[in-house]
């Protein structure tokens, strides 16, 4: 069986063009900062993502709006 890992890693570069598998940015009932610049990206390309309830998550691919490959809204309380 094949291992597999997983790498997190912490930077102070740009979210919007970070080149990762994925982008995790707190959804705090409403969009601030980098979620909303990065949910600005998704609907300019036609992928405005629905936004999570308290407790729940969005995850959606960004294609290519941003560098990530993926985005994750999880919404705190």
């Amino acid at each position: 069986m094949k291992e597999s890992s997983i790498s997190i890693e912490i930077s102070g570069k740009d979210a919007l063009d970070f080149e990762c598998d994925a982008l995790i940015l707190k959804y705090a009932q409403h969009l601030y900062g980098a979620d909303a610049a990065v949910h600005a990206r998704l609907s300019d390309i036609g992928k405005e993502p629905s936004l999570p309830d308290i407790g729940e998550a969005v995850i959606t691919s960004s294609s290519g709006a941003v560098g990530a490959r993926y985005v994750a809204f999880p919404a705190g309380r």
